[in-house]
């Protein structure tokens, strides 16, 4: 799924040719291109999501996979005033963000409360929200 939002990311950017094809034409260039062109947004982002993100050709550092901070009502949801504020500054700069959401936490068991207005915001700011299904992991 990280390889289809990668693709899907490129092809909307306005720093490269439209339907860009990273499959077609490699990893792009373009003087205009931020850098890193894609991140991740994340809460408590699983090893898998890094590898994934690494073996795709995205990157797994600190300045690709990032996190947003939980909301103070519930440690399994995103602080959604800070996602939203994120989102708007990456779509400015014409930034690919991928929103990586871990339904369910693996320790408790313990599910974040806000999975359809994280959706929506994606949705509404251009973001690719990729559903992390049972293996996000809570730091202790």
């Amino acid at each position: 799924m990280i390889a289809c939002a990668r693709d899907y990311l490129y092809s909307q950017s306005p720093h490269l040719p439209p339907d860009y094809s990273y499959a077609q034409d490699g990893p792009p260039t373009s003087p205009t291109l931020p850098s890193p062109p894609i991140i991740i947004l994340a809460l408590h982002p699983h090893y898998s999501i890094l590898k994934a993100a690494s073996l795709v050709g995205i990157g797994a550092g600190p300045r690709v996979i990032q996190t947003i901070p939980s909301s103070p009502e519930d440690e399994l949801a995103f602080d959604m005033a800070l996602l939203r504020e994120r989102l708007e500054k990456e779509k400015e700069i014409g930034r690919g963000v991928i929103v990586s959401y871990g339904l369910g936490e693996v320790n408790t068991g313990g599910i974040g409360s806000d999975l359809e207005d994280v959706a929506e915001l994606c949705e509404e700011m251009g973001a690719w929200l990729h559903v992390d299904a049972g293996t996000s992991s809570c730091p202790t």
